[in-house]
């Protein structure tokens, strides 16, 4: 018995060592099957922006919300289960920094993606860049229509190249009822960047306008970051139009807007979106703040179910309000191509494009489709933006009439 009773001890034993063995083997194997140690590691995204220099203002908010996307998006699991982490590199504004700053973050930092990207010529300098290297791009802000133009003349070389930004035509849709409506005028005036996507909106502007029975009577650009406009000013008067259409965009938006303002033009202009959407720059301002005019692409108002929380909860985590354009729609953007790649369920890049193709995503602006260029649409359910007005550092929005809280305010030299 004690012979057997140690036989059968030891054959169960040693049973139980084969299948504890043949468990902890097996265990281990599907383990890496789900998850192998790379796929642990955060999934790096590389952003672009201008957080020095004349646009620094709008990369620092792009950063902003880049910030609060990557933690919404960590908080709710990841994409795939990893962590993003976003690795920074300051463009200045500048193509070649640009170029040098994209082909870094391939190289030395291996990111997965690149994201962000505010001035045209930047954006379409390092488009490039991601092409050569076969790497998703985002683009959050640069307006130039040549972007989604590459997708849509060589949709091989740029198929992974998206927007949610804004294009130029956007602008005009969204900005023309002032011109038109609101202020009902003939006649109108275009101040703007020296940059390529100004001198595209301008010349878009123009064709849209005139269809409407508006001519543009005059136009000057500057160079980002100017200072003096006393002899735009000057022109404008003596051009006489019956509204000035702005997209002084950047640090120079400020200037202009209070020379305006000391100058007492007598008729209103709009800026395109901007610094002059920027709460606590119009505050800083002070009286000269008020009668500006303004389009943003996105307010505090109902355009989906995310948009208040989003306002309220950047308001309380950077202590001013978003732009509606920089930040809303670089917050989109990336959450945008985080859902898409947890849709297309890998880091496939082909297949997170087609997720992209063919899917609609809800985000803070409002709903994200891509076009045959891989360009936001816009549109009614889909993204569109208001036109509001600063009076004593508080906004109005005068259109569109669904989210409308106020009338024009004139200011008493107008004469309209």
């Amino acid at each position: 018995m004690p012979v057997l009773e140690m036989g059968v001890s030891r054959r169960s034993f040693l049973k139980g060592v084969a299948f504890g063995a043949a468990s902890l083997m097996m265990g281990s194997s599907l383990l890496g099957c789900t998850q192998k140690p790379e796929e642990k590691k955060p999934l790096k995204l590389g952003a672009l922006l201008p957080l020095s220099g004349p646009s620094s203002e709008g990369g620092n908010r792009m950063k902003n919300a880049f910030e609060m996307a990557k933690d919404d998006i960590n908080s709710r699991g990841g994409v795939l289960g990893r962590e993003v982490e976003l690795v920074y590199y300051d463009t200045a504004g500048n193509a070649e920094k640009g170029v040098t700053g994209a082909k870094k973050l391939i190289e030395e930092d291996k990111v997965f993606a690149l994201i962000g990207l505010y001035t045209s010529g930047v954006a379409l300098a390092v488009a490039e860049v991601a092409a050569d290297y076969s790497i998703p791009m985002m683009v959050t802000v640069a307006a130039s229509p040549k972007i989604p133009g590459l997708v849509k003349e060589n949709p091989e070389r740029y198929k992974y190249l998206f927007r949610t930004g804004a294009d130029v035509t956007h602008f005009t849709l969204n900005t023309a009822p002032f011109v038109t409506d609101i202020v009902g005028a003939k006649t109108y005036y275009y101040v703007g960047q020296e940059a390529i996507w100004s001198k595209a909106l301008d010349k878009v502007f123009e064709s849209y306008l005139k269809d409407k029975g508006v001519t543009k009577v005059g136009n000057a650009f500057v160079p980002r970051g100017t200072q003096e406009f006393s002899s735009i000013i000057a022109d404008i008067k003596t051009k006489d139009p019956d509204v000035v259409v702005a997209s002084t965009v950047s640090a120079e938006g400020v200037p202009f807007a209070k020379q305006y303002y000391d100058a007492k033009v007598p008729v209103p202009f709009i800026a395109t979106a901007g610094v002059l959407t920027f709460e606590d720059v119009v505050k800083k301002m002070g009286e000269k703040g008020n009668y500006v005019c303004f389009m943003s692409w996105c307010w505090d108002v109902p355009f989906t179910s995310k948009t208040r929380d989003f306002y309220r909860r950047y308001r309380e985590r950077y202590g001013y309000a978003p732009t509606g354009y920089e930040d809303v729609r670089s917050y989109d953007g990336l959450m945008v191509f985080a859902e898409g790649i947890n849709k297309a369920g890998e880091l496939d890049y082909d297949k997170i494009k087609e997720a992209l193709e063919t899917n609609k995503f809800e985000s803070v602006a409002g709903f994200y489709e891509f076009d045959e260029g891989h360009q936001a649409k816009w549109g009614e359910g889909l993204l569109t933006g208001v036109i509001g007005e600063w009076y004593n550092g508080e906004a109005r929005i005068l259109w569109p009439d669904n989210v409308k809280t106020g009338e024009l305010v004139k200011a008493p030299w107008w004469r309209i």
